[in-house]
């Protein structure tokens, strides 16, 4: 497993992990779907079952297959899907900037990750930022 801890001490993950939770915030889904066989990731999060959040992503954009990496269940899925961000936003991790060619929407969760971030990677990722959630809060 990588280490992901020096990232805590980065202003914005602090900024992250600072903030209270808000009313909002309640248990759910975590997930990772991989864009056909790109290094291309859709990180984000759902209150509702992942079978339903996926199949609606699926009909909304029709772009190359997306196959789901990860889905994992958590107390406080808005805050970890938050830390997430933040970490790969740390480590020079690029969202696209461009609208999709297929939908036409500007997919603001979706990460290009180099090649050698490979799928262990990203479930790693994922287990790291549940845990230092749950822990806080």
């Amino acid at each position: 497993m990588p280490s992901f801890y020096y990232l805590l001490f980065c202003p914005s993950v602090r900024r992250i992990l600072a903030a209270p939770l808000t009313r909002h915030e309640n248990s759910g889904s975590i997930y990772a779907l991989r864009l056909g066989y790109s290094y291309t990731f859709k990180i984000g999060q759902t209150k509702r079952p992942f079978c339903t959040r996926f199949a609606e992503h699926c009909r909304r954009c029709p772009s190359n297959g997306y196959s789901a990496e990860r889905n994992l269940k958590c107390r406080y899925a808005k805050k970890t899907e938050q830390l997430v961000h933040a970490l790969l936003r740390e480590m020079g991790m690029q969202r696209t900037p461009t609208p999709c060619n297929d939908c036409g929407t500007c997919h603001r969760e979706f990460f290009h990750l180099p090649p050698g971030f490979d799928d262990d990677c990203i479930d790693d990722l994922l287990v790291f930022a549940k845990s230092v959630v749950e822990y806080l809060y």
